[in-house]
């Protein structure tokens, strides 16, 4: 997305998919819920039309991404267990 290929991306999403991005830290159903982003295929497609035609306003300036890692844990030690360099 940061070298907007838009194209590349939706290459990576099944033509039955969902893109879904809850508003809510529990995520609850979508369809009952507001949603920040809650597309089909056909729905990301146009979007991606709309970026590509100059006439999303919205995007005057461009968004930038963010990425996250999220899957990291970190556990306490006692000093003497670290292993020496």
């Amino acid at each position: 997305l940061d070298q907007l290929s838009y194209e590349d991306w939706l290459g990576l999403y099944a033509p039955e998919c969902i893109f879904w991005a809850p508003s809510t830290p529990n995520a609850g159903d979508p369809r009952r819920e507001i949603a920040m982003v809650f597309d089909d295929r056909r729905r990301m497609e146009d979007r991606v039309y709309r970026l590509r035609t100059g006439y999303a306003w919205s995007q005057a300036p461009a968004s930038r991404t963010v990425r996250l890692i999220t899957n990291v844990e970190v556990f306490a030690s006692e000093p003497d267990s670290v292993p020496r360099a």
